[in-house]
């Protein structure tokens, strides 16, 4: 089985549930949530779900690893609307660095999810597990 890559190390802060609060510009409400990280067995796949209970925030499922060809990292991202998309992304200090076309999110937790075009802010407050 190969190494896993250098790149993924930073994720292993991240292992655990997380008790977030999801904003969003167009909804009035700080939606609770969590978000759950795991290494899928093997350790070369990171796994992360996040879930909650408002009608305009999608649950979401995502897959951080190594793309099949290039360098760095990538996020395959899908959510309970039927949205996938793929990201670039990168891991330093506990906080997830997402990057597209059309998305920066500079925080831990940060979603691409996203509610009639703008972004959707997710901040950690606190591990569960």
């Amino acid at each position: 089985m190969p190494e896993r890559d250098i790149a993924l190390d930073p994720f292993d802060a991240l292992i655990g549930t997380w008790a977030t609060k999801a904003t969003h510009p167009l909804v009035d409400a700080v939606v609770p949530d969590t978000v759950t990280f795991e290494w899928l067995e093997g350790g070369h796949f990171l796994l992360q779900r996040s879930r909650n209970d408002h009608e305009s925030f999608p649950d979401t499922m995502s897959v951080i690893g190594v793309p099949a060809a290039g360098e760095g990292l990538v996020m395959e991202y899908f959510d309970s609307r039927g949205v996938r998309r793929t990201y670039g992304v990168s891991g330093a200090s506990g906080e997830i660095f997402l990057s597209s076309s059309s998305v920066l999110s500079p925080r831990l937790g940060a979603s691409p999810s996203r509610v009639d075009g703008s972004p959707l802010a997710r901040r950690a407050i606190g591990r569960t597990t």
